[in-house]
């Protein structure tokens, strides 16, 4: 998403589609039980489309990533938390990335603990879709601004991919 806003900021195109996605293998999801027996891992596909127009949703924000070489996944939790400025408002959807497993969830998880508002986490119901996982987020954060209960919802992801990211988007 980070390169689409930057192309179409530079004018270099009308609008971009971005897709995320993940085709589950036997090594992927044998890797995944070493960090937790009983998650389950899925797959699928994701995509928004973005242009520089008015719509229902827009972006507001991507802070850029952290990544975890540098932090522990804690470390990294909080930075993102930081960089994403916002705050628990009630009007504010957070969309995280929180599987029910403790050991996967423990960072983030701490990192959010003050939140009381609105809280989606869709790995709970859809299980951890590795490369997917974050397009998911994006889609639930944006269908959820287009039915007009939450003015802004707040994206974030914690180390699936050796990096914490996230984004901020809000209704129009």
């Amino acid at each position: 998403m980070d390169l689409a806003a930057e192309w179409l900021t530079r004018g270099e195109m009308d609008g971009c589609l971005v897709v995320s996605s993940e085709e589950i293998d036997w090594l992927s999801a044998e890797a995944l039980q070493l960090y937790a027996r009983d998650a389950c891992a899925s797959e699928g596909a994701a995509a928004i489309y973005l242009e520089p127009a008015d719509g229902p949703v827009k972006l507001l924000r991507i802070p850029d990533p952290i990544p975890l070489s540098n932090h522990t996944r804690h470390q990294a939790a909080i930075a993102l938390r930081d960089l994403m400025q916002t705050t628990d408002n009630g009007g504010t959807l957070l969309v995280d990335a929180l599987t029910g497993h403790q050991a996967l969830d423990a960072p983030e998880a701490s990192a959010w603990s003050y939140w009381s508002g609105p809280r989606c986490s869709p790995k709970k119901q859809l299980g951890e879709g590795l490369g997917v996982s974050a397009g998911l987020q994006v889609v639930v954060a944006a269908e959820a601004l287009k039915t007009g209960k939450h003015h802004q919802a707040v994206v974030v992801a914690t180390g699936a991919n050796q990096q914490a990211g996230g984004v901020l988007l809000g209704r129009a």
